[in-house]
């Protein structure tokens, strides 16, 4: 997987050197790809009707994230190196979006030890252990992206084009039982525009996405380590882990989805509003027998809006409901749980121009809910809510005729309402569901600054240096969390 991404940043750097570089700093980068509504969307031909500047971009990052302050499941301190790059070019009238990505981390001391290298609310069954001791996570990722749209046909009414996207890890966990994690992700995005008249244009996306993993567990110690098989809010089945190890956990997953467009274009503004639905199974098993399923539909709604004199203001609103239920051997439903993620936010540039502005100013929030409850075996139910608003300010700053510095800020509070946890009878794993909801309960601040300087080498080459910081500080308790990252890199 790594010689492939090497490879692939090899062939976008040797493309790159047939274009003249269009966009020439960090500013220009950003306005670009925020005003592009059909290359934010997920449709693959909506690339041939966005009017973007092309870019090549390559970089290198290091980032260290550490504090008290995370989730009952997550990890004292996270560091680690990412190289990546992104491009749009034209290539013969069929217009080009890539992004690839190399991530290596180390997660240490984190709190609970688990098979899984990341959990999630709509996978309830996943292997634990109940003891103290913090272990290592070793954690290698490969992210591929991309997406192609041909020349519009029938006199520029129809445009096709298709998205492939495949993700690849492979984590380690340090601590007895050690635990081997692996996954492979793979989706299918065929998708199509279409010009009503005008003003109005319609587009359709169809989705097939196809992820199976697996985990392995082994123990050093001659006794077998007790470890629990959880089905979902702290309920959970005894298992042993030998020196020879544990049947191994596969987790299969397919979904089906499809999205709508509509794009409506008027004088001085566009809109683009965007429904989808996706539907599909996890089938979890030990060795040849399932041991679960879960089901999930999720439902989106997205709106972006560009306005204003010069396109200098723009909306997004993204809302999606995760609706899950799951059940255990047979089809009988023991559980059901929803999660509703909402992300809106207004930015205006003032003196905005073709490919450049000198401020940024913007507000958005966050919203997250969080609801499951069993309804077989021990009943019991988790809900939380928070929503995070905040301010951003930028300034665009020219420092000499060759290069410019992008300075912003932002500013956001996180509230809670009382998150709410109950589980009938005795299990030792309460305190995990119980720890997290403590978390989701908090106030925090969460403040961000980053800086970015953009040297000009000549018409061709532009390089860069960012750096990015974020703070969160429960308003409550002591102990925060800070996340830095500094990353390099060219435009060509």
């Amino acid at each position: 997987m790594k010689r492939i991404l090497l490879t692939a940043l090899c062939m976008v750097m040797a493309l790159g050197q047939v274009f003249s570089q269009e966009i020439k700093d960090r500013a220009e980068y950003n306005l670009n790809r925020n005003r592009a509504l059909w290359y934010n969307s997920g449709n693959a031909a909506g690339l041939a009707r966005d009017e973007m500047l092309l870019w090549r971009d390559v970089a290198f990052s290091y980032g260290i994230e550490s504090g008290k302050f995370t989730d009952s499941w997550g990890a004292r301190t996270i560091s680690g190196f990412s190289l990546g790059g992104s491009t749009l070019m034209d290539i013969e009238g069929f217009t080009v979006a890539a992004k690839l990505t190399l991530d290596r981390e180390r997660l240490y001391k984190c709190k609970y030890n688990t098979s899984l290298y990341e959990l999630t609310w709509d996978m309830p069954f996943f292997v634990a252990t109940n003891n103290s001791e913090s272990f290592l996570w070793k954690h290698n990722e490969a992210d591929i992206e991309v997406s192609a749209a041909a020349p519009l046909i029938f006199d520029g009414q129809l445009s096709v084009g298709m998205a492939l996207r495949t993700n690849g890890r492979t984590a380690v966990k340090s601590a007895d039982p050690q635990s081997r994690y692996g996954s492979f992700d793979m989706e299918m995005a065929p998708g199509a525009t279409f010009v009503i008249d005008d003003d109005n244009l319609v587009g359709m996306t169809l989705r097939y996405r196809f992820n199976p993993a697996k985990t392995t567990l082994a123990s050093d110690v001659e006794s077998p380590a007790r470890v629990a098989f959880m089905r979902g809010l702290g309920d959970y089945t005894p298992r042993w882990v030998s020196a020879i190890g544990m049947d191994r956990l596969s987790y299969i997953s397919n979904r089906f989805g499809v999205d709508l467009q509509y794009n409506r274009i008027g004088a001085g503004r566009q809109w683009l509003m965007e429904l989808s639905f996706d539907a599909g199974t996890t089938r979890v098993e030990e060795t040849d027998f399932t041991l679960g399923k879960v089901n999930k539909f999720v439902f989106g709604l997205g709106v972006q809006g560009l306005f204003g004199e010069g396109r200098n203001r723009k909306l997004n609103v993204d809302v999606k409901y995760n609706r899950f239920h799951w059940t255990e051997g047979t089809e009988d439903i023991i559980g059901r749980g929803g999660i509703i993620d909402l992300h809106a936010d207004y930015t205006l540039y003032t003196d905005a121009k073709d490919i450049s502005y000198d401020l940024e100013l913007g507000a958005g929030a966050d919203v997250t809910s969080i609801s499951a409850r069993r309804i077989a075996g021990l009943e019991g139910h988790f809900s939380s809510f928070s929503v995070l608003p905040y301010v951003l300010a930028g300034k665009n700053i020219p420092v000499t005729k060759e290069s410019t510095l992008l300075a912003r800020v932002s500013l956001g509070i996180n509230y809670s309402a009382k998150p709410g946890y109950e589980l009938e009878g005795d299990s030792i794993y309460k305190k995990m569901y119980k720890d997290e909801a403590d978390y989701l309960g908090r106030f925090f601040y969460r403040n961000a600054a980053d800086v970015e300087y953009t040297f000009r080498m000549n018409t061709m080459l532009s390089t860069y240096a960012r750096l990015s910081l974020v703070h969160q500080m429960p308003m409550t308790i002591k102990g925060g969390r800070i996340l830095a990252t500094l990353a390099v890199g060219v435009l060509f």
